[in-house]
C-alpha cells in the first residue's frame, strides 16, 4: 500500500523522521528536496496528523509555486485553519499580480481569513514582532495568530507589496462604518474586532478603551448554551440612532475580568467607537456568506 496511516502506531517513528528530514532540508536551503519529502508525507498520510500541509503551503509560496499551493489548499479547503487561511490571502495576492484573479478574490480570501482569526494582520504588518512561546494555542485567538505570524512574516515580506496592500485594507480613509452598518455587523455574528470606549452593561462608571470582539448574535455569544445565560432585552428591539450599543465581548480581554454571567455584556456609544479594522471588507462579503448557519 502507498499509505502509512498515523493511526498505525508503528508508522509514527518513520513519519516523524521524514518530517524532521524535510524541515532540516529546508533549513539548509534545499527547498525543492524539502517539498518533495513533505509531499510524500501527505500522500502517505492524507489526514496529515503532523500538520505538514501548513509548512508545505508556506514553502510553495516561498518558492513562488502558486499552482502547487492552490492544489494543496483545494485538497484541504474544508479544514482551513489560521495558517492556511492567511496563506490563501498571500496566494491570491500573488495570483492577482499574475493576472490570474482579480483583486476582489484577494479581498474575499482576506474576509474568510479574518473570520478564522482577526489578530493576524496587525502582526504581519507590524515593524517588528517578538517570538512568544505559548503553553497552549487556542484556535482563532491571539496565541494562534502569533504562532503563525512569527514565521510567516518572512514569507509575506518577500513580497512587500502584499504587506502594503494588507495594511491599506485596515482603515480605509481612516474612517469607521456608519452606525447602522456597525449594528448590522454586530448582529451578523461575524467575528471582528473594534476599538471603543466601553463600560459594564449595568455600571457605567468605570470606562475602558480597548479592542473587543463584539457580537449581538445570541448563538455566537460565549456561554449561550448555559441555562443561566443572560440576554439583554434591549437587543430584541431595533437600534435607534445615537442610542447605547450593547454587545457581548467574546475576547479574552486583559483589561477586565469576567466574574458573572453579565460581565461579558458591554455598553458603548457610536461616538465612542475608535476603530473597526477591515470593516469595508467585512461589509462587502458578509451578506453572501451563509456559513454562520452552522453555529
Amino acid at each position: 500500500s502507498d499509505e502509512l496511516s498515523w493511526g498505525d502506531i508503528e508508522n509514527r517513528p518513520y513519519l516523524r523522521a521524514v518530517s524532521g528530514r524535510a524541515q532540516v532540508l529546508k533549513d539548509v536551503g534545499k527547498k525543492e528536496e524539502a517539498i518533495t519529502q513533505a509531499k510524500k508525507l501527505i500522500r502517505w498520510n492524507p489526514s496529515d496528523n503532523q500538520g505538514m500541509r501548513q509548512l508545505l503551503c508556506s514553502w510553495y509560496l516561498e518558492t513562488g509555486d502558486t499552482e502547487g499551493c492552490t492544489n494543496l489548499l483545494r485538497k484541504y479547503e474544508e479544514s482551513l485553519c489560521t495558517s492556511l487561511s492567511y496563506s490563501d490571502v498571500l496566494l491570491q495576492f500573488l495570483r492577482w499580480k499574475k493576472d490570474d484573479v482579480v483583486e476582489n478574490d484577494v479581498k474575499r480570501a482576506l474576509y474568510a481569513a479574518l473570520k478564522t482569526n482577526p489578530f493576524v494582520p496587525d502582526l504581519i504588518t507590524a515593524a517588528k514582532m517578538k517570538k512568544k512561546l505559548h503553553e497552549y494555542i487556542s484556535p482563532g485567538e491571539i496565541s494562534d495568530a502569533e504562532s503563525y505570524a512569527y514565521d510567516a512574516r518572512r514569507v509575506w515580506r518577500m513580497h512587500p507589496e502584499s504587506v502594503e496592500w494588507l495594511s491599506a485594507q485596515k482603515l480605509p480613509g481612516n474612517s469607521i462604518p456608519r452606525e447602522q452598518d456597525l449594528i448590522e455587523l454586530l448582529r451578523s455574528g461575524k467575528t471582528f474586532r473594534m476599538k471603543c470606549t466601553h463600560t459594564d452593561s449595568v455600571d457605567s462608571s468605570a470606562k475602558i478603551t480597548s479592542f473587543v470582539t463584539g457580537t449581538q448574535k445570541r448563538k455566537r455569544c460565549i456561554g449561550c448554551g448555559l441555562s443561566d445565560f443572560f440576554w439583554p432585552r434591549q437587543l430584541d428591539q431595533p437600534h435607534k440612532t445615537s442610542a447605547d450599543i450593547i454587545f457581548h465581548d467574546n475576547a479574552r480581554n486583559e483589561h477586565y475580568q469576567f466574574d458573572s454571567r453579565t460581565d461579558r455584556w458591554r455598553r458603548t456609544k457610536y461616538s465612542d467607537v475608535v476603530e473597526v479594522p477591515y470593516w469595508k471588507i467585512l461589509l462587502q462579503f458578509y451578506e453572501e456568506d451563509q456559513s454562520d448557519d452552522e453555529y
